[in-house]
Order: C-alpha cells, then structure tokens, then sequence
C-alpha cells in the first residue's frame, strides 16, 4: 500500500493501488484507494502540514430508500443489528401512516441516518437529531459497550431501537408541534421548550437527580422539554408496537394487574380519541407479564418503568397529535420536490485537525 495516510485506530488508510480499474469501489477491510501519483500529492500535502492539523471528511455510503446508511468498517452483526432497529421504527411509522420522506426527495424536511464511529480520542460521536438528521454512534449496536454506558449512565434500559425512536421523536417534533396550535397544550404538559437547551443538559447532568419523578417517564426525560417529548414519543412507538404484537399472538391475560378482569390486548388504533383507557387496561398489564416474564428467565426487566397519571396524559397528548396528523386534521411540514440523489465522494481537508466521517444526503 504505497503513501499510506492512517486516519483511524483501526488500521483504516488512504494509499496508492495499482488496480486503477477498481478505484471508486468498496475493497478491503473499509480503506479508500487512490491511483498511485494522486496517493503520492496527497501523502506529500499531509506529511507537509502534519496528520495532527488534517481533517478526514468521507462523504457518501450505502442508501436504502433514500436513507442514508453507514460506510464504517464494522462487524456485519452490528451493521445487521442497525438496519433491523431502523426497520423496526420504520415498521412502526408506516403502521401508524407517518409520512417519512428521505432528504433524497425533501432536503428541507425529510430525513436521514448517519451510523457513525468514533475516529478521534478527542471527538466523539454524539446521538442526536439536527434538522431531519438522526446520528447514531456505531458503539450503540455493540451490546457489552451499550449495557457498559448505560450502567456508567445509571439508566435502567437502553436499547437500539428505543435510540432510533427517541431521536425519531426530534424530529416529529419539528414536523408536527413546532408553530402549531399544538404548542400552548404542548408546554403546559411538557415545560417551555424555549427553555436554554446546553444549560439545561449541563444542569442535569451535573445534578443528577430528578426534581420530580412522578412527571416524568424517565429521568432523562427531566432534562428539557424536548426530552421530555422525545422519550414519551418513544414510549408510545413501544406500546403501539408491543400491543400489536401481542393481539397478533393472540396473547390473554387471565389474571391481570392492575387490571381486574381478563384482558386480551388490542393494537392501537386511530380511530380512538384517547388512549387512556389502552394505556392503563391493556398496556401496563402486558408490560407487567413481559417483565415477569423476563424475570423468570433470568433477565431485567424489558420494561422498567413507572407510567403515572401525568405521563398518561402525556403519552395520550403524543397520540392526539399523531392521530389529528394521519387523519390530515393538522398537516405535516413536509415538501416533497424531486432532487438528484447524493454521490458519494471523499474529501481531504487540511489544516482543521481531528477526523470525522459523515455521508451526504
């Protein structure tokens, strides 16, 4: 491999290769070749301003449907493990009739994933939601480093798919709340979003504490009102996901709590105004079973959470805005004009220092 630039802890490089009829094709473990006499420029530019002052940017990367997915070099479960938990929110999303247009098609209001990995000690990769673009750390689908952050986190679950739907939750947020007559409604249950965002995570992560866990349907959650939102909306996707697949199984519930007959669960269904009485005669018995059940094999709970009245009405608010949104009462933000899909393209910037990797969408 002649002019060989490292820019990850992984062995991943930049360098000259004498197969010039291949060049612009996936390879090997994840490294980008270049014909040998531009490999040799290159080398020379970065040797000249030193590794420690140059930027490596990768643009581009595999597309499903117009979402942008991952061009990391990692382990095929873990990739596997990605795409099913993307599946699974998708999954959701269509069953309830939630529009989700690529940024492919609506580079204003659509949206798009980038499975990214930590390349530099110094900068990590954070999940998170920024204008229709949902970032996801790859180490989140590694289950030994995921349980690890959540016990240093002191959460009692953190799943891959329960990340895609909480940061899913940003982004419905902006399509379906934000300048809506939602809003008043909206602070009232959850707090004034307008609220200092960075303040406010520093305070909570400084005090580590929650000011009222009745309100909340997690700590976390405490954090801002965005939070707030985001995890209830991802609690929501649980249990529409969850009912319906126990009215699939044709799951009953003869000795139900808190329940006081039989239950036999029902999916969800838009046709309800309110899902209060679902919340608390079909769900919380099924969650309560599924804990129980977990416990009987040795596992924590999958569900370990406490639903209180005021994250009932919470959770009953996101299916009114889901509902009046499917039923066209209120629209979406959302545009669809038609656009050239991304090339994928790698870019070497010098002079910034650090290394990052993010595909175009």
């Amino acid at each position: 491999m002649p002019n060989s630039i490292f820019f990850t802890s992984r062995g991943h490089a930049i360098h000259g290769s004498f197969h010039v009829k291949s060049l612009g094709r996936r390879a090997s473990h994840g490294c980008v070749r270049l014909a040998p006499d531009n490999a040799a420029k290159l080398f020379s530019l970065v040797k000249k301003v030193g590794m420690q002052n140059t930027t490596v940017v990768l643009r581009g990367g595999f597309f499903d449907g117009g979402f942008a997915e991952f061009e990391n070099d990692v382990t095929t479960k873990t990739k596997n493990l990605q795409k099913k938990a993307k599946r699974r929110l998708f999954y959701t999303l269509l069953t309830l009739g939630l529009p989700a247009l690529p940024k492919s098609q609506d580079p204003q209001n659509g949206l798009c994933f980038k499975f990214l990995e930590d390349l530099h000690p110094h900068k990590r990769v954070l999940t998170g939601h920024d204008n229709g673009v949902i970032t996801l750390n790859i180490a989140e689908a590694d289950d030994a480093r995921r349980e690890r952050i959540r016990q240093d986190m002191n959460e009692p679950s953190r799943t891959l798919v329960g990340h895609f739907r909480h940061e899913s939750g940003h982004y419905y947020w902006d399509r379906l709340i934000r300048d809506t007559h939602w809003l008043d409604e909206y602070r009232r249950l959850f707090g004034d979003e307008r609220l200092d965002y960075a303040a406010a995570l520093k305070a909570h992560y400084q005090h580590n504490s929650v000011p009222d866990p009745g309100s909340y349907i997690s700590a976390y959650a405490s954090a801002h009102p965005w939070e707030d939102w985001a995890e209830c909306w991802a609690h929501y996707l649980h249990m529409v996901d969850g009912l319906e697949t126990a009215q699939a199984w044709g799951l009953r519930l003869d000795c139900a709590t808190p329940a006081p007959l039989p239950v036999q669960p029902q999916a969800v269904s838009l046709d309800t105004e309110s899902i209060e009485f679902m919340l608390i005669q079909h769900w919380l018995p099924v969650s309560q079973f599924v804990n129980a059940m977990n416990r009987s094999l040795g596992s924590s709970d999958s569900y370990p959470f406490v639903v209180t009245g005021l994250v009932i009405q919470k959770l009953d608010f996101v299916h009114r805005v889901v509902r009046a949104a499917v039923r066209g009462e209120m629209p979406m933000r959302q545009t669809p004009p038609a656009v050239e899909p991304a090339v994928a393209q790698v870019l070497i910037l010098p002079g910034t220092g650090g290394a990052a990797a993010s595909p175009t969408s």
